[in-house]
């Protein structure tokens, strides 16, 4: 499998291992265009990251994210891409809002990436304690079951992705950002489920 993984902010930060300093100070990315070229690649593996990039935003197929504000190893053409990644999060919404902004990237998607064998839907993380008012942990069990839904209803080559719930401590925000530990965590998981090796 060729794997090409599009995301947002807290997605860079389980990709890296990183915390990230928000509000951005730097509107060029500098920093992380920086951190990204030096950091190591993995076998078969390319990421885009779209900041700010609410599921809203991935519904325009101008958005940024779709070539990213940052990139990592981009050395695959996407008519190579076998196995996609999207990262799923935003403001809160019904579920049934939820489904239709999903479908919709997801045809946007299945065009841009004609060769897919594997098509994931990752659920933004989400935490341990449900009375968090955390966005990312409150919108996550209604985020999963659209993905859910979705899926069930889909091509077989929809799937659902890794299923991440963090203790309290691993965020940094109210929105979702993440701590190092936060990061590390959720990376080591997620990179067990996909299979992915440094």
């Amino acid at each position: 499998m060729i794997t090409e993984l599009l995301g947002f902010s807290q997605t860079y930060q389980w990709y890296t291992g990183q915390p990230f300093v928000f509000p951005i100070t730097d509107p060029t990315f500098a920093p992380q265009k920086k951190f990204l070229a030096e950091y190591p690649t993995f076998a078969n593996v390319q990421a885009r990251f779209g900041f700010g990039g609410d599921l809203s935003r991935w519904k325009d197929p101008d958005f940024i994210g779709y070539e990213g504000h940052v990139v990592h190893n981009i050395i695959n053409d996407r008519t190579e891409i076998t196995r996609l990644i999207f990262n799923v999060s935003g403001e809160s919404r019904t579920i049934d809002e939820w489904m239709a902004d999903i479908k919709t990237v997801i045809a946007f998607l299945l065009n841009k990436y004609p060769n897919l064998k594997e098509f994931y839907l990752q659920p933004v993380i989400g935490g341990l304690d449900n009375t968090s008012p955390v966005r990312s942990v409150k919108n996550q069990p209604t985020i999963l079951e659209a993905i859910e839904t979705v899926v069930k209803k889909s091509s077989g080559i929809i799937k659902v992705g890794a299923v991440v719930k963090l203790e309290s401590s691993g965020f940094n925000d109210s929105i979702g950002h993440l701590t190092m530990s936060g990061a590390l965590k959720s990376r080591a998981l997620i990179f067990k489920f996909y299979d992915i090796h440094p």
